[in-house]
Formats: structure tokens, sequence, C-alpha cells
């Protein structure tokens, strides 16, 4: 968990107890991905504005990073709905497309062809 939210050290005064929350329990790892709704659409956009897009809409349901703002003007929300305070917020999402790509390597293909998985199977 140190590893993943690495970037947040000395970014985020709550540094330290994110790493201890993911840590606490089991996780769930997603890759979501852009499903164009015609061929049109998915000539007309490219890669890259495909990724945006898809961030931009995971953020949409995530909501705010603050639970608390999330439970007052999104209620409906992850966070809104399940989220209990600003360390235990229900689901971390990226912030850019270019991070997601290497959240989900680290994720599916680090994680997964190392040691840490020998003892999940």
């Amino acid at each position: 968990a140190a590893e993943f939210l690495e970037v947040y050290d000395g970014v985020v005064p709550e540094y330290r107890e994110m790493v201890d929350e993911m840590c606490s329990g089991p996780i769930v790892a997603m890759e979501i991905r852009f499903k164009p709704t015609s061929l049109r659409i998915n000539n007309d956009i490219s890669a890259e504005k495909r990724q945006q897009r898809v961030v931009e809409k995971f953020r949409d349901h995530a909501g705010p990073w603050d639970v608390n703002i999330a439970k007052e003007l999104y209620p409906r929300t992850i966070r809104g709905t399940f989220g209990r305070d600003r360390i235990r917020n229900a689901v971390h999402c990226t912030d850019l497309p270019k991070d997601g790509i290497i959240e989900v390597e680290y994720f599916f293909k680090i994680l997964a062809s190392s040691s840490y998985v020998d003892g999940w199977k």
C-alpha cells in the first residue's frame, strides 16, 4: 500500500492513515475501459480522449474525495453512499488517464507476477 500510495507521501497529511486503511482488509482492483456505443463514435474519438472520458466519468461516479462534501452535495455517488471519512472514503480513482495506466499495471502486472499474491492463492 505504501508503494502504491507513495505519490501522496508528503502531499496529503493523512498519507500514513491511508496506507494503514489500505492494509486493513481486502481490496477490489478494477480496470474500467471505454466502450463505444457505436462504430461512428469509436472512429471519431482518439484513444487519449477515450481514456480522459473514462477517468472523468468514473470520478463523477466516485464523487468528491472529501466524504463530507460527497454526502452533502452528491449523496448518490460511491463516496456519498459508502464513504465514512477522508481516509475510509470507499474508493480510489486516478486523477489522470496516464496515472490510470500506471495503476492498472501496478495491480495487474507487477503485483500479479510477484510474491505478493503467493499467499492469496
